[in-house]
């Protein structure tokens, strides 16, 4: 049965910011980071995705986003339109702050300051990009406040400034950008990873009268992930990559993670792809694939 189509739901809980919350003590500045249990049947989005489409949420429509702010923020109406410290460089050289805005509360100025000069990003003048106005967004969440790391990807001697955001998160889902600058401020433009994992991915079914047997192929591997016939009552005839898309950096490389759904609550794993930079540009390095660890 091939999916319905419905809006995907980003869940923008808003919480009361803590006092030095921003403060990073490491050049490759991370929050703690939130390990996303695989989706299964029970506690998997209650949405159900299209399959093999890149994402089924319009990010300029913010009617389907809950606007109710958490009524702890109500107290904080002075940081309104006040720079708010979110990371920071172990040496100071590189900082991130946010401007909240009123109707949602969340960050819709970003301002990277890089040794000493400062430029602000907004989130309403990026909406002709991939990801519209949530280009330049983040949630006020202290949990996902922006993933700050300096680094030199491409070993030319000069660091690059990666800034990892978090525009919305809930149960099964969680919305992610990427940013990496150069000193200057200019952009390297990054990967469309929902694309780039729809590519390398494939897969075909077998069925029997008490399994559904999938055999996966990502970068020439093959996996195989049987299920009992009746853990879904909606399997899909394809698939749907992105509802959950985070990155990391490893080394001299970022790597994304793009979980693949095989029904309305059920992955299949996430497809992880490791770029490298070279010659100014992006390169997928290689693709591997991390299957959902189901105990039936």
């Amino acid at each position: 049965m091939k999916p319905l189509v419905y809006l995907a739901c980003f869940t923008l809980s808003l919480m009361m910011i803590l006092p030095g919350c921003g403060q990073m003590t490491n050049t490759a500045v991370q929050h703690p980071p939130q390990h996303e249990e695989r989706p299964h049947e029970s506690d998997a989005p209650n949405d159900t995705l299209n399959h093999n489409a890149a994402a089924t949420t319009n990010p300029e429509d913010l009617s389907a986003l809950p606007k109710a702010l958490d009524p702890a923020a109500e107290s904080l109406d002075h940081q309104l339109g006040e720079p708010v410290l979110l990371a920071e460089s172990e040496d100071g050289s590189v900082a991130i702050r946010g401007i909240r805005e009123p109707e949602w509360g969340d960050y819709a100025d970003i301002i990277v300051e890089i040794n000493g000069v400062s430029q602000t990003f907004n989130s309403t003048e990026n909406l002709s990009t991939k990801h519209g106005k949530f280009a330049w967004y983040n949630v006020n969440n202290p949990t996902y406040w922006p993933e700050l790391t300096v680094t030199d990807l491409d070993g030319d001697g000069t660091d690059e400034i990666i800034i990892i955001l978090t525009y919305g998160y809930g149960t099964g889902t969680h919305a992610s950008t990427i940013h990496v600058l150069q000193p200057d401020f200019t952009e390297i433009p990054f990967p469309d990873v929902v694309d780039d994992a729809n590519e390398a991915y494939s897969h075909t079914v077998d069925v029997t009268d008490d399994q559904r047997i999938f055999h996966i192929q990502v970068g020439g591997n093959s996996y195989t992930l049987p299920f009992p016939a009746d853990y879904s009552h909606m399997w899909w005839d394809g698939w749907h990559a992105g509802n959950i898309v985070r990155y990391r950096v490893e080394g001299d490389q970022i790597a994304a993670s793009v979980s693949v759904h095989i029904t309305d609550m059920t992955t299949s794993g996430s497809v992880e792809i490791y770029y490298k930079l070279q010659d100014g540009h992006f390169h997928r390095n290689e693709t591997r694939f991390e299957p959902t660890d189901y105990h039936f």
